[in-house]
């Protein structure tokens, strides 16, 4: 085929994606990756204009060596957050709605997710193969398409809610940053947290059932952007052991404190919006802000699941012509359909190339431009260059405030968590976090990321672990290293190196 995809009406002119670069200014979002665990949601972007009226006109994608950079502007990031949130002041109902028919989305998508997982691939023909993969992706498109609208929503709400919020509210930095937290913090459980209750009630009622009912309904947890995970029996008996070993009573203790966060959190809104009469308007927009954070969280929960079927799939095209995961993994779906069919043969050397590093954008009317090479590297030069003049200076925004008001520690940068563990107490920078970064979060004195606001995953599962957590630097693993010693204010949001 032509294109990346079926899905691809059209190109991107090269001296027309570099004039839009260098007109703008991006946001970036960043993690461990392979090329086609991006590209749902690039096809995604090119959809929304079927369900929403604002839309962002071009996202960019740079892939490189297991590592992509994902980037919208500003300009579109804030034109999609006033519509969303003015959007929702005036009728709450569209974009309730939207959600609804977001979760008819993954009916279908389930569907092909479950026939993937259960169909037995090895056993299929090339063509029944071709045809599950295209019919997969289709879905995978789909179930991504209606909450991207969501992506960079934090950029309106730092930028222009939280301080029109703060000024009406009359309140210091710190004291705004604590009640803003927790105002805008989802009542409902992550799906990581829906998962530990679910343990902790087996190790309280342990079968041999329950932990294959568990991995089944789990079995794709494990799984990242980067690569497939397992979420074996064996892991889910060494873990119910442990926490058998630390007794009954722990383990009713934290099941307890799990169950009542959502009431707590309820209890201590309610509070907050008495205490600092907060407007009805305010508390719309704070509403608005836990639907978001709610919803992404969702959404990072269909992203993973389907991740792990994509990886399916890949592993499985791999096997058959002798080649490597992360060069399928480098391959366009409509090659990887024509390979299946015997119309091409996969080029390791461009698959290669392309795997070194590659670029794609991708715009509201489903146009695309792909380069690779020297020509790539270029564009994610300026890119940067734009990105570390705009933030001078340490500062985030606070997105859990945990226990302290001032936290010391020693700084672990981390980009890949696989693998990789930190002492207890020290400081986590790293560009985003994800559900594979759980195990060191829980270790942190506090976390310090260059993206994501108040609805992300960090503030998210920062705040139902206590831990006191400063988004949005935008800079914090440039200029921190492994062994700085830092001063964490989460009241202000600003970080000092101290060494």
């Amino acid at each position: 085929m032509k294109y990346t995809s079926e899905f691809i009406t059209g190109n991107i002119g090269k001296e027309e994606i570099k004039k839009i670069i260098n007109d703008n200014f991006w946001y970036v979002a960043e993690t461990p990756a392979v090329f086609q665990t991006g590209y749902p949601f690039q096809v995604g972007f090119g959809l929304l204009r079927n369900h929403w009226p604002k839309v962002y006109n071009t996202v960019l994608l740079f892939n490189g060596k297991g590592y992509f950079w994902f980037y919208a502007n500003e300009a579109d990031s804030l034109e999609v957050g006033r519509f969303l949130y003015q959007g929702f002041l005036e009728n709450e109902k569209f974009i309730y709605s939207k959600k609804e028919e977001w979760k008819k989305d993954l009916g279908p998508f389930h569907k092909k997710a479950s026939q993937v997982y259960h169909s037995g691939l090895s056993k299929l023909a090339n063509q029944q193969l071709a045809k599950l993969y295209r019919e997969f992706m289709a879905s995978f498109y789909t179930a991504w398409t209606i909450p991207l609208i969501l992506e960079m929503n934090t950029v309106y709400v730092e930028q222009v809610l939280a301080p029109r919020i703060k000024d009406e509210l009359s309140l210091s930095g710190g004291e705004f940053n604590e009640i803003f937290a927790t105002l805008s913090q989802p009542s409902a459980p992550s799906y990581l947290a829906e998962e530990r209750i679910d343990l902790l009630n087996l190790a309280l009622n342990f079968s041999d059932t329950g932990v294959k009912q568990h991995r089944e309904k789990y079995y794709w947890i494990k799984t990242s952007y980067r690569r497939m995970g397992d979420y074996s029996v064996s892991e889910i008996q060494k873990l119910i052991t442990t926490e058998i070993k630390k007794g009954r009573k722990h383990t009713e203790r934290e099941l307890k404190e799990l169950k009542e966060t959502p009431e707590n959190v309820i209890n201590k809104r309610k509070d907050l919006i008495k205490k600092y009469k907060v407007s009805t308007d305010d508390q719309k927009r704070f509403e608005m802000m836990r639907l978001l954070g709610d919803w992404q969280d969702k959404r990072k929960e269909m992203n993973i699941y389907g991740n792990h079927h994509i990886f399916l799939l890949l592993n499985e095209v791999g096997k058959r012509f002798n080649l490597d995961a992360d060069l399928v993994a480098h391959a366009f779906p409509s090659e990887i359909e024509d390979v299946l069919s015997g119309k091409i043969k996969l080029n390791k050397t461009e698959l290669q190339e392309r795997f070194d590093l590659c670029f794609q954008a991708t715009d509201k009317n489903l146009k695309e431009i792909f380069l690779t090479g020297d020509e790539a590297r270029r564009l994610k030069a300026i890119i940067d260059k734009k990105i570390e003049k705009r933030f001078q200076g340490l500062k985030g925004m606070t997105a859990s405030v945990g226990k302290e008001k001032i936290v010391k520690g020693e700084v672990r940068v981390v980009f890949n968590p696989v693998g990789v563990d930190i002492p207890s107490g020290s400081i986590l920078v790293t560009p985003m976090t994800r559900p594979d970064f759980v195990h060191l979060m829980k270790k942190a004195a506090a976390i310090i990321t260059d993206q994501g606001g108040v609805t992300s995953h960090a503030a998210i599962v920062s705040r139902e672990l206590g831990v006191p957590c400063i988004v949005g630097t935008g800079i914090s693993t440039k200029v921190l290293k492994d062994g700085d010693v830092v001063q964490v204010d989460i009241q202000s949001g600003v970080i000092t190196k101290l060494n």
